[in-house]
């Protein structure tokens, strides 16, 4: 009954957010009414962080993304600022590491064709989970994950969970966990049902959670709702989704507290 609970806490949270969906109209054009798509993450890694940057393409011609090379791009907190340079087409990297830190807000600015994109998000603190283990399904092959944590006694708190297999990360939004503790804020999360992964006996599985303001909960759940609810006559292909990015740029720019939890499949 525990497991339950808390599963149906994780549904509720999820049909909370998706009343503020917000749709955007589609241009099935070419060109000339492309748009730039940023995805970045600044984390609290001491890593060279990574910016990526892409165009998007003609609706109705299927095809890669498009990389946006050629950009001026930084991160700026305070009176710091870093500057990322074009390690390969669209992907930017920061010159130095660069470790975020809880509580501070940190700004991407992006110049890139005569345009001038901005995006700001503030870390939060992290969910640090103290214990992971697994319970083979009823479908041969795979497993439910399950974790004991304490979240934080401070509200309006957002999480992304992802998974990785010996080594691999699962990075797909179907197969993202993520929840608010607008039903759960402090409390200790025993049995706490986050997500189901297909491995044997042996695999390495590795939690990593991240931190994500309540902007970027919904721009994952919006997404999440538009795939389930393909757009009639257009088959599957979801509807632009608003994120953080300025000047029409879609994509979010996140800033997160990252923690990571391992255990072995037995």
């Amino acid at each position: 009954m525990k497991k339950v609970k808390y599963i149906t806490i994780v549904i509720i949270s999820m049909f909370i957010a998706a009343s503020c969906k917000e749709k955007i109209d589609i241009n099935l054009n070419n060109e000339e009414f492309s748009r730039l798509v940023v995805e970045g993450t600044i984390t609290d890694e001491n890593i060279q962080q990574t910016i990526i940057l892409t165009k998007t393409s003609d609706y109705s011609k299927p095809q890669p993304p498009i990389p946006a090379t050629g950009a001026a791009v930084s991160v700026t907190e305070g009176l710091n600022s870093y500057t990322f340079n074009e390690v390969s087409p669209g992907v930017y990297r920061s010159n130095n590491t660069l470790k975020g830190e809880i509580n501070k807000t940190y700004n991407l600015n992006v110049h890139f064709d005569s345009k001038d994109y901005t995006a700001s998000s503030t870390m939060q603190p992290p969910l640090l989970i103290d214990s992971l283990y697994s319970i083979a399904a009823e479908e041969n092959g795979y497993y439910e994950l399950y974790v004991n944590t304490q979240e934080s006694s401070v509200p309006k708190q957002f999480y992304m969970i992802k998974t990785i297999k010996n080594g691999v990360i699962n990075d797909t939004i179907k197969n993202w966990s993520y929840f608010s503790d607008d039903l759960i804020n402090g409390i200790y999360l025993q049995d706490f049902y986050i997500g189901y992964v297909n491995a044997k006996p042996g695999d390495t599985i590795q939690l990593k959670t991240f931190s994500i303001i309540k902007e970027q909960y919904e721009y994952i759940n919006n997404i999440y709702q538009t795939q389930m609810e393909p757009i009639p006559f257009l088959g599957s292909n979801p509807a632009n989704i608003k994120g953080n990015i300025s000047n029409g740029a879609m994509g979010f720019f996140q800033v997160s507290a990252v923690s990571l939890k391992e255990y072995i499949i037995q």
